[in-house]
């Protein structure tokens, strides 16, 4: 499953959990969409080096994009079949030690070019709980957190105000989508208008006439 699936569905932005369980299980043709993929990739991409250039300007070693590009692949036990999370961080910054394997403190940066959303900070929580779990050159590195918006005062996100009750909730939200069993459908106009997954497989999908 991609990461990016899992905040939205954590902080209810999105209410159809079968979706992302349908994502994890199958793969699809999909859905035609009028999203403007080439803008979104270009003003991403750029927002992401004008601030990898900021890292830079103030000693910070930087790795972005695919060098953070991550498949973790959760312990299997007798209740939870075998699950793999999937995902690459914006960006990642810190002192030369970092990623050399020493024990460090790094920042974590994800970078949105649209409006705030509440699912933007549980995105960076992710990466911060999953990259040294992930990346054995992150290991030892204890991340704090950033959202970077390309208009708006960036947030900050302190690695010790993640409670381990925050945890449970998000590794009880990635057993469920990666289950056997389907999870809830909730189609509505809003989220069918959004989702990739076509009628032929979701019979309920509220499609514009």
């Amino acid at each position: 499953m991609w990461i990016t699936w899992i905040p939205k569905l954590l902080i209810g932005e999105q209410q159809c959990e079968w979706a992302a369980w349908f994502k994890a299980h199958y793969k699809y043709d999909k859905a035609p969409s009028d999203f403007d993929l080439t803008r979104w990739t270009i003003d991403h991409n750029q927002l992401v080096h004008r601030r990898r250039d900021e890292l830079e300007e103030m000693g910070f070693k930087v790795f972005i994009e695919d060098q953070n590009q991550f498949y973790f692949d959760m312990p299997r036990s007798k209740d939870n079949p075998a699950i793999t999370i999937s995902g690459k961080a914006d960006i990642t910054a810190g002192k030369e030690d970092l990623g050399e394997g020493g024990s460090t403190l790094g920042c974590v940066e994800d970078c949105k070019t649209g409006n705030p959303r509440g699912s933007d900070q549980i995105q960076v929580i992710l990466y911060m709980i999953i990259l040294p779990l992930a990346i054995p050159k992150f290991h030892k590195t204890t991340f704090n957190g950033r959202v970077v918006y390309k208009t708006g005062k960036p947030l900050d996100i302190l690695w010790c105000d993640v409670d381990e009750e925050l945890k449970e909730m998000i590794w009880d939200m990635v057993r469920k989508i990666g289950g056997d069993e389907p999870l809830r459908k909730v189609p509505s106009r809003g989220e069918c208008s959004h989702c990739d997954i076509p009628k032929e497989y979701c019979p309920e999908r509220i499609e514009e006439k």
